[in-house]
């Protein structure tokens, strides 16, 4: 069966690769962006977390999935290349970490967990996505996997470091690991707990101490901003927006639609997965966001393979008849899932892939050129996507009915390392507007701007269509902007959402 998981494994990654948009401007501008600075000393945004004053990222991160952009810069590919063998290498991680180390006897269960895993909306959207709670997925299926073939120490080891180096709070994943383990040998996981902080934690202090040009810890930093400030009554995260409990609920029967129904039906099972335990937290903070949940997709994977793996233990006798029925249930359940979740997914990538494809499309310029965004700030993707002659092009931002916090530009013409040791803009941690943001129109050579009517509290940048004459039909595409956008439908999905039009202004300067 290896064989087939590893195909399935490749398709799933390439397919997420090149067509899974960017979901989060967290990402684009939290870890795109600053890698692509770091890896290439062209201009790039960076935001508050990355001004040394507070310093809540990690530089050692990025690094750990963006070395393909600085090992391809010596070939001199171009920057769109580097960004899809960035999400490639992240997807087919996320991918083989799902092939089980299993006997033949239990192959049903590697099959279904791996059909969950890889089929899924939630993996097509967080496999290639550079978040670190998409990478503390992969890292969460592959210790659930040591732990349950019995090696503790790489348990211990993979909690560590995404806890450590990835996201704090994927610790909370590990607590059902630590207490498994310090009942049946406390001796032991202290050890092995020393062992792992000590190889982990002093090359995240180097690293970011040499990046920030004084001595930090972000792990600890992110921690004291997040959960030490909800402690004091602040809550800081609530700054960034709040969602009702049912976010949650919607958001995982997006991406995991009847698996997901499923898991509820054995209360007992969930009782005792991490699966449990990080909701419990999650649902009980006020600020809540999608990209949260990519750590549990696993456990749910595991958990409906661990439903529906009883029902094949049916004895069979002279006669395979007995075992047809839960046989045949099986397929039904796993076949309505990938229709539904590709149903799902084709939304996803019919929806909501307009801004990458217009950036992509830009003309390269002969000589430097801005590219101005305004109220779609969020959609903008990355400087990666830029076409050849990413040197040429200045991003910048256009005043807007946005009145929260925009990312600054790292320091440009000064060498990397004493950029990242500057803050050139003025940076707060209580996503307050700062004024020095912002250019004026007649600075812009193209706009990246809906040419729908404006919403509420909106202005139009420009009364005039996106310009046809540089671009043809390329010039505009379609973005969902209602409800009715859950999951596609043939001839309904077109025909019974409300699109908004959004295209590129070339303002012929």
């Amino acid at each position: 069966m290896w064989h087939v998981y590893l195909k399935l494994g490749i398709l799933s990654a390439l397919a997420s690769s090149l067509w899974n948009t960017i979901n989060d401007c967290d990402e684009s501008f939290n870890y795109l962006e600053p890698l692509y600075f770091i890896s290439s000393n062209e201009s790039a945004f960076q935001t508050w977390e990355y001004s040394p004053e507070y310093a809540l990222r990690s530089y050692l991160y990025l690094w750990t999935f963006g070395w393909p952009a600085c090992l391809l810069k010596v070939f001199g590919l171009p920057a769109w290349f580097k960004f899809l063998c960035i999400r490639l290498q992240l997807s087919l991680l996320y991918a083989f970490r799902l092939f089980p180390n299993e006997p033949a006897e239990r192959a049903s269960f590697g099959i279904i967990f791996c059909v969950l895993g890889l089929a899924s909306p939630g993996a097509f959207i967080s496999m290639s996505s550079a978040v670190p709670s998409a990478y503390g997925a992969s890292m969460t299926s592959l210790m659930l996997a040591f732990w349950i073939n019995g090696d503790l120490f790489i348990a211990v080891g993979i909690v560590a470091f995404s806890a450590l180096l990835l996201w704090p709070f994927t610790a909370c994943l590990g607590i059902p690991l630590a207490i498994f383990f310090l009942v049946k040998d406390p001796k032991r996981f202290f050890a092995y707990t020393i062992f792992w902080a000590a190889i982990i934690i002093p090359p995240i202090v180097v690293v970011d101490s040499y990046y920030y040009g004084k001595f930090v810890f972000p792990t600890w930093n992110i921690i004291s901003y997040n959960a030490l400030s909800a402690i004091g009554g602040r809550s800081l995260s609530q700054l960034y927006g709040t969602e009702p409990l049912m976010y949650y609920v919607k958001n995982y029967l997006l991406n995991y639609n009847i698996a997901f129904v499923v898991n509820l039906i054995d209360v007992a099972l969930m009782a005792f997965s991490p699966f449990l335990l990080w909701n419990v937290v999650f649902f009980l903070q006020s600020h809540k966001e999608e990209r949260f949940l990519f750590p549990c997709f696993p456990c749910l994977s595991i958990m409906s393979a661990l439903v529906f793996c009883p029902l094949l233990r049916i004895p069979r006798q002279k006669t395979s008849f007995k075992a047809f029925p839960p046989i045949l249930l099986i397929v039904a359940f796993v076949v309505t899932f990938i229709l539904i979740s590709l149903s799902r997914i084709l939304a996803i990538t019919s929806g909501y892939s307009a801004p990458m494809f217009l950036v992509t499309h830009l003309p390269p310029p002969q000589t430097p050129a801005t590219l101005c965004i305004g109220r779609d700030w969020h959609y903008f993707p990355s400087q990666f996507l830029l076409p050849d002659g990413n040197e040429k092009w200045n991003v910048a931002f256009l005043k807007s009915a946005f009145k929260g916090q925009l990312p600054g530009k790292f320091a440009e013409g000064v060498g990397i390392i004493s950029a990242t040791r500057t803050a050139i803009n003025k940076f707060n941690d209580m996503n307050r507007e700062e004024s020095d943001r912002f250019i004026d129109l007649e600075q812009c050579n193209f706009i990246l701007d809906r040419i729908s009517p404006p919403g509420k509290n909106e202005r139009q940048i420009l009364d005039r269509p996106a310009d046809k004459t540089n671009y043809g039909d390329d010039g505009l595409r379609k973005l969902l902007s209602t409800l009715k956008r859950a999951f596609y439908i043939p001839f309904l999905f077109t025909k019974d959402n409300k699109w908004i039009t959004i295209g590129i202004y070339n303002l012929g300067k």
